[in-house]
């Protein structure tokens, strides 16, 4: 499969993308249809999900259901329904364009154009070929979900792909977008896309900083490609890393320091195999060489070797013929021979602080696809608390993370032998044992106006106990936040 060309979607309008977006919308084309169609085989490879996903679609029948079928997972539709969906006349021009194609079953388009947070982004197959332009995915939905809901000042989103975050922090807000790729058939994309949504766009090619390399923003955001690639297989752009996948992200984190403001925060999500003689912590800061940069690392469990070694060889062979198998194995003795045999999923938080002080802290989480930006922005109050001195810490109105489970293990006899602290789903905390005293320290905590105040009640219990440094390891581990930071973080299961 090659890519399609995309000269023709530059012949578009400004109006007649206007138009297909005004009918996208009005025909119930949004985010909601794909979900409903891929809950019906959640974890499968797409090439095996997908004709059950068209036969879900199909069955419902819907407009929206169609334009997925479409534009979404490939399948075709009668000219006549088309036009009765979005109108002759532009029908005939998404033809023309390239968008869509005439195929024995009807018309097809030979792009992926999927719909995210009001806006519709253009991408291709991602089995297209070496210069295939990434849509969004299930990754790119957990970066999506910690980004600000409202967005100041200018943004980098380095490595754009097909301009995912770039478009979807425009429309948060931000005064400025640049958006980067070493890819320029990603860099043509993005401008079309940016074109679709109606959404002002700085769009550059250029690998790494160097398309913006003295100018620094508020935000920086990066997914970049971090798929392990064996010797003899071709470097698809966006794919693979290096030959152990995450070479690139090491080299943007490594650009991080020259791009951020002061305040400025990057975020970057990435895979990397364990590494048990050199942690991932003392790597990164390797990586920054900034030690005024504060560092946040939350680390969910990765996909195993095997897992891997299957789905990216889906890619290479997407009818799962021969050369799947081949390309199996290949991914597998490839792994094999790095020793990598457990890899750990990070989403890495990198601050400039202002008046912060840097912090390094790495946090064990069980997934990184939050209830939305504020679950960061609690657990960021916690650590930044933390950090500062005892005078400063007393006077922050700290609080126990909304949500917090305590459950217990009893013995045969009834008593507590075990009691843990455990975030909510969707939070972003690490659960912590506690101890009896740790009740305490809660319960006053959820009531003072402060810590200094919570615990100078505690010290008229308990002279002499360290409370000052289970506060600092509870905050440290986003147990406890910022009272002002949860004015704006919705309780577990609150409307959105």
């Amino acid at each position: 499969m090659r890519t399609p060309p995309i000269d023709g979607l530059e012949a578009l309008t400004d109006g007649e993308l206007a138009t297909l977006r005004e009918r996208f919308g009005s025909l119930g084309f949004l985010p909601e249809v794909l979900g409903r169609a891929e809950s019906v085989a959640p974890g499968q490879l797409d090439v095996v999900s997908l004709p059950l996903v068209r036969w879900t679609l199909r069955s419902r029948g819907e407009p929206g259901d169609r334009m997925a079928l479409v534009f979404c997972y490939g399948a075709a539709a009668a000219a006549t329904e088309l036009s009765r969906d979005l109108g002759d006349g532009l029908v005939h021009r998404l033809v023309e364009a390239g968008l869509l194609q005439e195929t024995s079953g009807g018309l097809a388009c030979p792009f992926r154009l999927t719909p995210l947070e009001g806006l519709w982004i253009l991408g291709d197959d991602p089995a297209a070929g070496t210069d295939a332009v990434m849509g969004p995915g299930p990754t790119t939905l957990e970066l999506l979900r910690n980004l600000p809901a409202r967005c100041e000042g200018a943004v980098l989103d380095l490595g754009t792909g097909a301009g995912t975050f770039a478009l979807a922090l425009a429309g948060r807000g931000a005064s400025r977008v640049v958006a980067t790729d070493l890819n320029p058939r990603a860099a043509r994309i993005t401008r079309f896309n940016a074109r679709l949504n109606g959404l002002p766009l700085d769009v550059r090619v250029g690998d790494l900083e160097a398309p913006v390399r003295g100018e620094r923003f508020r935000w920086v955001v990066s997914q970049p490609a971090y798929v392990f690639r064996p010797p003899e297989q071709p470097t698809v752009v966006f794919l693979h890393g290096g030959p152990r996948g995450d070479e690139l992200t090491f080299r943007v984190l490594g650009a991080l320091p020259a791009l951020l403001e002061d305040p400025g925060t990057a975020l970057v999500l990435f895979d990397t195999p364990l590494e048990p003689a050199s942690p991932l912590p003392a790597r990164v800061r390797r990586a920054l060489a900034d030690d005024a940069l504060g560092l946040l690392l939350l680390v969910a469990p990765g996909a195993s070797a095997g897992a891997q070694a299957v789905a990216y060889a889906a890619l290479a062979d997407p009818g799962l013929g021969p050369e799947y198998g081949r390309a199996v194995e290949r991914n597998r003795a490839h792994l094999e021979a790095l020793g990598a045999r457990e890899w750990k999923h990070v989403l890495a938080c990198v601050r400039r602080g202002g008046e912060r002080a840097p912090f390094t802290v790495q946090l064990p989480v069980p997934g990184l696809h939050t209830r939305g930006p504020e679950a960061l922005e609690a657990l960021l109050s916690g650590i930044d608390a933390a950090v500062l001195p005892d005078e400063g810490l007393a006077a922050v109105p700290l609080a126990p993370l909304p949500g917090l489970r305590l459950p217990a293990q009893l013995t045969l006899d009834g008593e507590v032998a075990h009691l843990e602290a455990q975030p909510a789903r969707g939070d972003l905390a690490a659960a912590c044992p506690l101890g009896g005293d740790d009740l305490s320290l809660l319960r006053e905590l959820a009531d003072a106006p402060d810590v200094g105040t919570a615990l100078a009640a505690l010290s008229a219990e308990a002279p002499g106990a360290a409370w000052m440094d289970r506060v600092r390891e509870l905050a440290g581990r986003g147990l406890l936040v910022d009272r002002r930071a949860l004015r704006r973080v919705p309780g577990p299961g609150a409307p959105r």
